[in-house]
Formats: C-alpha cells, sequence, structure tokens
C-alpha cells in the first residue's frame, strides 16, 4: 500500500519515475477533499507529450475521480536537465471525493499500472470525528506478473521516419478517387544468445492517434473517414435473424491507440500488428496489411493506409504512427523505439 505524503518510485514500461500523492486543500464551500498528484519521469531521452502520461484517482470501485487540472494534457511537459540527465513533470489535481483516493492509476506511453493508496496509521481524515470509523480498506489489486528470467533481446529495428507522402490518383469512369499513403515495411531482428536471451520474448507493437475526415463540397457536412477498428455484439432481439456486427472508429486525436483494423467474423477481436499468435490470413479482408515472423528471430510487415474515397471533397488527414519492440516475457517493457512517423493531406481531391 502506498501512503499519502510519500514520494515512491516506479518502472513502467522502460522508464523510471517518482510520483507522489497529497492532499491539496479543502474547499470551503463543499468541504470535498482535493487530491494533488506529482509524477516525474527520470532519463527521458525525449519530449514526453502531457497526452503521453495519462495520471487518474480512482475510488475503491475503480471510478475515476474528477480531474480539476487539464491544461497539462495537451502540450510538450516541462523538463529540467542536471549532470546530462533529464527529468520530466507532470502534477494534476482530483476533487469530489469525501473519502481518499483508493487507488492511483498511472499511464505511459500505452501502458498502465494501478497502485493502491492508503492513509499514514496515525493520520485522521478530515471531517470525522473520534466515534467515526476509519474507512475501509479497499481490494487490493491482483499482483502484476513477476519477471520469467527471460527477456527479449532486439538486434534491428527498422521503420518509417518523418512525413510519408500520399498518393492521389482518378479512378477513371467512377466517381472515386485514390488517396493513399506511401506503404512501408516495418523490419526487425532478435538474438537468441547469449541467455537470457529469447527471440519468442520480442514483439512489435504499433500505436496510431490523429484525424481523418472529409468536407463534402460546398463546406458542410464534415465525415469521419478514419478505418474500421473493431465490431461489436448488436442486442438481439427475439424472432429476428441475427444483426450484422456494429462497425466501430477508435481512431483518437490526442491519445495513442493501437493500431487494429476491425474483423466483422471476429467481434472485440481486431487484428493487431506484431502478435505472434495472430499471423493467419482472416477470411474475407483485404491484403492491406501483411506481416511474418518467418524466423522466431525476425520479423516484418507491409502496410498500406488509405484506399479508394469518393471524390470532390475537401480531406482532412492528420495522423501520427508509432512503432516499438517489446519485452512480452517482462510485462511488455519497451525495448527498442517508441519510432514515429506521419502522415498528412489536406486538399481537394
Amino acid at each position: 500500500m502506498y501512503e499519502l505524503n510519500k514520494r515512491y518510485y516506479a518502472f513502467i514500461n522502460g522508464t523510471h519515475l517518482d510520483f507522489e500523492v497529497s492532499r491539496a486543500k479543502v474547499s470551503s464551500r463543499s468541504r470535498a477533499h482535493v487530491f494533488q498528484v506529482d509524477v516525474a519521469l527520470r532519463g527521458v531521452s525525449g519530449p514526453v507529450h502531457g497526452s503521453d502520461l495519462r495520471v487518474n484517482l480512482l475510488d475503491a470501485t475503480f471510478t475515476p475521480l474528477n480531474k480539476l487540472t487539464h491544461n497539462l494534457d495537451f502540450v510538450n511537459l516541462p523538463s529540467f536537465t542536471w549532470h546530462g540527465s533529464t527529468s520530466i513533470f507532470k502534477s494534476e489535481q482530483f476533487g469530489e471525493a469525501r473519502v481518499p483516493p483508493a487507488y492511483l492509476s498511472l499511464q505511459l506511453f500505452g501502458h498502465r499500472e494501478i497502485f493502491a493508496l492508503t492513509l499514514k496509521t496515525e493520520e485522521k481524515v478530515p471531517g470525522t470525528t473520534p466515534d467515526t470509523p476509519p474507512p475501509v480498506e479497499p481490494p487490493r489489486p491482483p499482483p502484476r506478473p513477476q519477471p520469467s528470467g527471460k527477456k527479449c533481446c532486439p538486434d534491428t529495428f527498422i521503420t518509417p521516419t518523418g512525413a510519408l507522402p500520399t498518393l492521389v490518383r482518378k479512378v477513371p469512369n467512377t466517381v472515386a478517387v485514390m488517396i493513399i499513403c506511401k506503404p512501408w515495411v516495418i523490419e526487425a531482428t532478435f538474438n537468441d544468445a547469449p541467455p537470457p536471451c529469447i527471440c519468442n520474448c520480442c514483439e512489435y507493437r504499433q500505436f496510431v492517434k490523429g484525424t481523418m475526415t472529409v468536407t463534402a463540397p460546398g463546406g458542410t457536412p464534415t465525415f469521419d473517414i478514419s478505418p474500421i477498428t473493431d465490431y461489436k455484439e448488436p442486442d438481439k432481439l427475439p424472432g429476428q435473424p441475427p444483426p450484422k456486427p456494429i462497425p466501430v472508429k477508435g481512431l483518437n486525436p490526442e491519445t495513442f491507440v493501437e493500431d487494429t483494423i476491425g474483423d466483422p467474423a471476429r467481434p472485440g477481436n481486431p487484428f493487431k500488428f506484431g502478435y505472434r499468435n495472430d499471423l493467419e490470413i482472416r477470411p474475407g479482408r483485404k491484403l492491406d496489411v501483411v506481416q511474418d515472423y518467418p524466423t522466431p528471430c525476425s520479423y516484418w510487415a507491409l502496410d498500406t493506409p488509405g484506399g479508394e474515397k469518393r471524390a470532390g471533397g475537401t480531406y482532412n488527414i492528420d495522423v501520427t504512427f508509432k512503432g516499438q519492440i517489446v519485452d512480452i516475457c517482462n510485462n511488455e517493457a519497451i525495448v527498442a523505439g517508441p519510432n514515429i512517423w506521419t502522415w498528412t493531406f489536406k486538399g481537394i481531391a
């Protein structure tokens, strides 16, 4: 259990960090407690955007407390360099809770850890009386998997870099236009020696964020043309034939999400990059992405974003991709990358 007003150390997604949860103040109007979370990332090699580090306080039912500060979610976080080592900082405040929070949730580059919180044993909860029973200790979260003794040892990792060009071509005898990003190939190799290096501990992951829209001629309306990232099962009505799965578009303009391709035959189980147990070609799906581990110690993938669109609209495509190699034997710690590249296209097609 992690106490309030004390600083602790953690290791998340290959990054060292310190965190502290403290009581900031008490509102004079509602007497609702306000808590502050301070996080410092140590030895980070590059800038960190506010959306890369997500901080939340949860109550005993894992319900998030109300966040009072949002200004750091949309900018590069402040940093300080000392003796060649850079630390990056983020502070958040949370309110509208009449008991102390039960959990701290930290999400760094898409990897989430939860820490159970408690008061110091000698500390009294403000607003209680000596006859008030202390708050019930929340249930402890399940223990995190421990390191296996094996690890991923990446050798080479090749991805696109920078801004990729766009191909725009009219489709003859139709009202369609092809808008396609330059295809790319991901290549990686891994070392199977010396021990404890194991190639099967290495897998590739790809993430994406941004927007893809088209505005009809005349300025309205605007449509979301981002790809279908998954499907969900619809409600079934008695006596009716099974309805078709509902498509889901999961592209987020601010936060990296795992890059997936929805499969209507498997709602809730989309195609993903890099998973060794999901390499088959799924029936009925376009081969816009192909991938393989030709040997346990090598990986490649071909991706061709974009496709056929309706001509005459004003297109606005602004997408950022992130690729990385993770160690699945050690909580998916990042061992190569993340590498960043972008696809942008703005104009009438």
